[in-house]
């Protein structure tokens, strides 16, 4: 195992979102992107933002702790009265499938009104992954 595994942590961490039926009910496995996004998306989407990687040595294993947030983003539109139930629900579905990855942890989960769209929210899900 390299002790900086991003790529494979990414690659894991998308693919169990994607793969989650949950949140797939919600959030089409179409719409679940690393940190690029097409440049008009369909809402609501996710996207997983930059990782980070903190090797770790340790007597028996090397490894690391990535850390990252994933993001959902939610409006209104004719299905969605609610924009900020449903970013608190994606999110709360979010950890959960994240939390089924084992070592992976939860960290201050946030909702706020997404700055540039006018009814829209924007939920953050911080989450620290071992990887030994």
């Amino acid at each position: 195992m390299t002790i900086l595994p991003l790529h494979s942590a990414r690659s894991e961490i998308l693919s169990t979102l994607k793969t989650d039926s949950a949140l797939t009910a919600v959030v089409p496995a179409s719409r679940i992107w690393p940190q690029k996004t097409p440049a008009s998306p369909t809402w609501p989407f996710i996207r997983i933002d930059s990782m980070t990687a903190t090797p770790g040595r340790y007597d028996c294993a090397e490894g690391s702790e990535i850390t990252g947030t994933a993001h959902c983003f939610t409006k209104v539109d004719t299905s969605v009265l609610d924009p900020e139930a449903q970013a608190m629900s994606i999110c709360d579905l979010m950890g959960t499938a994240l939390e089924a990855l084992g070592e992976c942890h939860i960290g201050v989960v946030q909702i706020i009104m997404d700055p540039e769209e006018a009814d829209a929210f924007h939920g953050m899900v911080p989450f620290r992954l071992s990887k030994v």
